[in-house]
């Protein structure tokens, strides 16, 4: 194999680490699809009292969960009593207190086999996502995880993370879910985003796949390398 062809080849596998994500992604899923999103989570769209203020009641529990705004599914957006959480200036921030989250479809789509849940975020999450399912008759964990650039700046704080998880559902008959996660103090939710099928698939890479293009990476640039000493 001449160089030419051979550096056509690995430039072609390495372009597929080249494509900037940036905030959440929007999945094109085979099978039957829904979707439910939130976004604009501040303080302008969800405020006292039903939601808490800065201060003391950071901690409070909300007396009514954050309802999607966008699609078809019936999931609320809620966060756990005694942990931070109220909606600021730009997003959902926890302040100096640790957060616990969860969100809930009392009504999962007929025939559910994959979710992907994204949560584009400043800070970090201390306890991945879990979710239970009917009624708490059983637990499952994320299959794929992945992060890319968010889609948000936080002056003084820097850029968001959108962090990707994929639950295979797949022979569980669920009829109903709850999706549980613990963060970071300071932490700010700034958008998510539920995608649900009734096909079994997966869109997250393994991440040997990311093993296989840093690999074709690092071939490509000895191939370089070795080019120019030659030509030298």
């Amino acid at each position: 194999m001449t160089y030419t062809k051979l550096t056509t080849l690995l430039i072609a596998a390495c372009s597929l680490t080249s494509v900037a994500q940036a905030g959440i992604l929007a999945y094109s899923l085979p099978g039957i699809t829904e979707v439910a999103t939130w976004n604009d989570l501040n303080g302008s769209n969800y405020s006292p009292p039903t939601y808490n203020t800065f201060g003391p009641s950071n901690t409070n529990g909300w007396l009514a969960p954050i309802s999607n705004t966008g699609g078809s599914m019936s999931a609320d957006f809620d966060k756990t009593a005694g942990f931070g959480g109220h909606p600021g200036s730009a997003s959902i921030y926890t302040f100096t207190s640790t957060g616990q989250w969860t969100i809930t479809d009392g009504t999962a789509p007929t025939g559910i086999q994959t979710l992907i849940f994204q949560i584009d975020m400043l800070s970090g999450i201390t306890i991945p996502p879990s979710l239970t399912y009917n009624s708490g008759a059983g637990t499952v964990f994320a299959s794929q995880t992945e992060q890319w650039a968010g889609g948000f700046s936080f002056p003084g704080f820097g850029d968001t993370t959108n962090y990707v998880f994929e639950f295979d559902l797949s022979g569980l008959s669920v009829t109903d879910y709850t999706i549980n996660w613990s963060s970071t103090p300071h932490t700010a939710i700034f958008a998510m985003r539920l995608d649900s099928t009734d096909a079994a698939t997966s869109v997250v890479p393994e991440p040997s796949t990311y093993g296989a293009m840093a690999g074709a990476a690092a071939l490509m640039f000895c191939l370089l390398r070795r080019r120019k000493s030659v030509s030298q």
